[in-house]
């Protein structure tokens, strides 16, 4: 059987999803194929840790064929090319683009989730959904962590039970780097929007604590966030801080990661990396999207979520912030109630979120 998979979408989604590749690849059966559709972003995860997965990966990034003619046309002539027995978009936030796409797969069956409303409207969908054989039905009303959600798609597309488990990711995948000697802390001050970038001062303030400890400390991230490295490194005034950002493929992130005494993250694709690799970790966030990528449910992973205070205050209602978007000033998160939550992590207290 030849499967088609269409998961364009960010790191953190691949993250989220990665448990059930291998469910798809037996869904492959002996002999079988998977291809897949990625986004150029987990280029050093998908094509070398998972590289087992699949036996073809297409690189398409769907803000480009959203918004540049040309890439565009090139892309779909590639994607006029393939065929396979059934293809599969596992995505909830669906792409009326992406939907285009599967529907340009020669393929008997396609397979979808049914669309959330989030970057397309109900009436597009009702007319894209006529172009798949099943749209699975997601719960409503059931306030799930997004890893449970992917799990529910599986499990009703395969029609069999799928265990969850807590993400995962072998280290013995990883690339083998050179490491400092001593401890060291990661920090990530990337996100894909503005308002969840904790500010690069209060990061310097964290990066000055653990330099006082003895640690040397890095900036990771894409080359979009080299400004941000410069910032923090200017603003920490120490040669014990230095910057991976856009120096390393991902795969070395994620090999950095696993070896750091602890990381301090925004709500971005690091946190589910370092529930992946079990690694500790504090993540800064304004409450965006609560509940569905964060925090993450009692017993996985080794962190804490540290939300702004008046985000705090809402938390009284958690049914009022599920999975809903958060204007809050990041920026009253404060470095001592970060490094209070980091030292917490490490002395293995119970996990929580911490106002």
């Amino acid at each position: 059987m030849h499967i088609v998979l269409i998961k364009p979408d960010g790191i953190g989604d691949y993250l989220l999803f990665r448990n059930f590749l291998p469910e798809i690849r037996r869904k492959a059966g002996s002999g079988g194929r998977v291809t897949a559709l990625l986004n150029p972003a987990v280029r050093g995860l998908a094509d070398t840790v998972d590289t087992d997965q699949f036996d073809r990966i297409v690189w398409l990034d769907q803000r480009r064929f959203r918004y540049e003619p040309r890439y565009r046309l090139l892309k779909s002539w590639q994607i006029r090319l393939l065929s396979a027995d059934e293809v599969v978009y596992p995505v909830e936030g669906r792409l009326s683009e992406i939907d285009w796409v599967a529907q340009r797969i020669r393929a008997p069956s396609r397979v979808t989730a049914a669309n959330d409303g989030s970057n397309m409207s109900f009436s597009r969908s009702a007319e894209t959904d006529r172009w798949y054989s099943t749209v699975v039905a997601m719960p409503q009303g059931e306030r799930l962590f997004q890893m449970e959600r992917n799990r529910r798609f599986v499990q009703d597309w395969l029609g069999k039970t799928v265990s969850t488990g807590a993400p995962r990711m072998e280290r013995s995948r990883l690339p083998r780097i050179c490491r400092p000697d001593g401890p060291y802390g990661l920090l990530f001050p990337g996100a894909g929007a503005a308002i969840r970038r904790w500010p690069t001062r209060r990061f310097a303030e964290v990066a000055r604590a653990w330099i006082a400890r003895g640690w040397t400390v890095y900036v990771a991230g894409s080359s979009g966030d080299a400004a941000l490295a410069a910032d923090i490194i200017n603003a920490t005034g120490s040669e014990r801080i230095h910057s991976l950002c856009g120096r390393i493929p991902l795969d070395q992130v994620a090999a950095w990661t696993a070896g750091a005494q602890l990381v301090v993250t925004n709500d971005s694709f690091p946190l589910h990396l370092c529930a992946s690799l079990d690694v500790p970790h504090v993540c800064v966030s304004n409450g965006n999207d609560y509940g569905r990528f964060h925090p993450y449910p009692d017993g996985v992973g080794r962190g804490r979520v540290v939300y702004a205070p008046d985000f705090t205050t809402r938390l009284a209602d958690p049914a009022s912030c599920w999975g809903r978007p958060s204007e809050v000033d990041i920026a009253t998160v404060t470095p001592e109630a970060v490094l209070a939550a980091g030292d917490a992590v490490l002395t293995g207290c119970s996990l929580e979120a911490l106002a």
